[in-house]
C-alpha cells in the first residue's frame, strides 16, 4: 500500500491511523482511501433518510430468508410466544440433507442407467415436523392418565424401551396409582 501524499510504502497500523484521524477529527478532514476502497454517499440527494434504509435492510432479509427456507420471525428475531417459526426452521432444515442422502441412495443403489430409466429412491417429506418433547407434555401426561405405559409411550415417540417393572406400569387417573386387579371390594 502507497501513501497517497507521499507515495512512499505505508504500513497498515500507519494507514488505519490516517484514516481513523480522519474520521473522528472535529473539523473537516481528508479520508486516504486505497484503490482498493470505494466510498459511496448513500445520501448524496439528501431525499433519504433512516427509514429508507430500514426499508431496504429488510428487503434484503425478506428475500434472504425466503431464500433459505428461514422463518421470518426466526430471522429478524420477532419471536412471540405463539411462534412456531423454530420449528418450522428446523423441520425445513432438514430438506438439504434428503436431498443429499437421497442422491447417495440413487448412486449407490439406483445406479446411472436406472436412473435415466426413471427408477429412484425418494423419501416423502410432507410429514416430516420437528416436535419438542415439552411442548407434548400435557399430551403425554393424558397418555399416562389413561392408563398407557411409559414404555408404550416411549413406543409411540420412538423412544428406547425402558428394562424395569415400573416402566410396564400402568396408571389411574391422575393419582399415578399402580394399576392392581380392577376387583371391586365388598365391605
Amino acid at each position: 500500500m502507497l501513501d497517497p501524499e507521499t507515495k512512499k510504502p505505508i504500513t497498515y497500523d500507519d494507514y488505519k491511523t490516517k484514516i481513523t484521524d480522519g474520521i473522528f477529527n472535529e473539523e473537516d478532514a481528508i479520508v486516504m482511501l486505497s484503490e482498493q476502497f470505494d466510498l459511496i454517499n448513500l445520501n448524496n440527494d439528501n431525499k433519504k433518510d433512516l427509514t429508507d434504509f430500514e426499508k431496504c435492510v429488510s428487503s434484503i432479509g425478506n428475500a434472504v430468508a425466503q431464500k433459505w427456507n428461514i422463518p421470518l420471525d426466526v430471522f429478524f428475531g420477532n419471536k412471540t410466544e405463539k411462534s412456531t417459526g423454530t420449528q418450522d426452521f428446523i423441520t425445513f432444515a432438514v430438506d438439504p440433507y434428503f436431498e443429499i442422502i437421497g442422491d447417495g441412495f440413487n448412486i449407490g443403489l439406483v445406479g446411472k442407467e436406472d436412473f435415466l430409466k426413471g427408477e429412484y429412491v425418494a423419501f416423502n417429506r410432507s410429514n416430516i415436523t420437528h416436535k419438542d418433547v415439552l411442548d407434548c407434555g400435557s399430551g403425554i401426561d393424558k397418555l399416562t392418565a389413561n392408563r398407557f405405559s411409559r414404555n408404550e409411550i416411549n413406543k409411540l415417540l420412538k423412544l428406547p424401551i425402558i428394562d424395569e417393572s415400573w416402566a410396564n406400569e400402568h396408571s389411574l387417573t391422575k393419582n399415578y396409582g399402580v394399576a392392581e386387579g380392577g376387583e371391586k371390594e365388598d365391605g
